[in-house]
């Protein structure tokens, strides 16, 4: 299976490795350059810097359109699949973002965009009086964000792995040293 190697404007590499396992042997190599041509279009700014905020919004679907193709194929194509970008290996699933969140109605944000801007808030808190995911909802809707407390405590379990406010000593441990890794 043919391996590739892009180099983006700023002189990163991006490659695939073994980035296709036996389930996308039947594909010919065409059809697997150009889904990943087409990912690296939509996702052009992730693979120049590497960093998971600047992740564009993106469905399946549009990766599909871009290469004339059935969603079921590039599905099948990208499954369970890694790409190693800038030395850091991503799991290509987390590429998808179908947004779902707007920042002041208008512009369909990323996760990781949130994911962040929550990093944030918690990192400012008061140590002694954490702000619960109700608040820190409240804060990001100020900021243009339209996001439920439910998701704040998801993104705050999953993806930062904080406990919630009421943990109080814990989570301020978690703060001062996990998120400053």
């Amino acid at each position: 299976m043919k391996n590739f190697n892009y180099q983006t404007q700023n002189g990163s590499v991006i490659s695939s490795g073994n980035l296709y396992s036996q389930n996308s042997q039947a594909y010919s190599s065409d059809v697997i350059s150009q889904v990943v041509d087409a990912l690296m279009s939509i996702q052009n700014k992730f693979f120049s810097s590497g960093i998971l905020k600047d992740i564009s919004t993106m469905k399946l679907q549009n990766v599909a359109d871009l290469i004339c193709k059935d969603i079921s194929t590039v599905s099948k194509i990208l499954k369970d699949k890694y790409i190693l970008i800038n030395g850091k290996v991503f799991l290509i699933k987390n590429l998808y973002n179908t947004g779902g969140v707007k920042k002041d109605d208008i512009e369909d944000v990323s996760k990781f965009t949130l994911v962040e801007e929550i990093k944030n808030i918690i990192e400012h808190e008061d140590p002694d009086k954490p702000y619960g995911d109700r608040i820190i909802s409240e804060m990001m809707k100020i900021k243009g964000y339209k996001i439920e407390r439910e998701t704040v405590k998801k993104y705050r379990t999953i993806y930062l792995g904080l406990p919630a406010s009421t943990k109080g000593k814990a989570r301020t441990y978690l703060v001062r040293f996990k998120l400053n890794d």
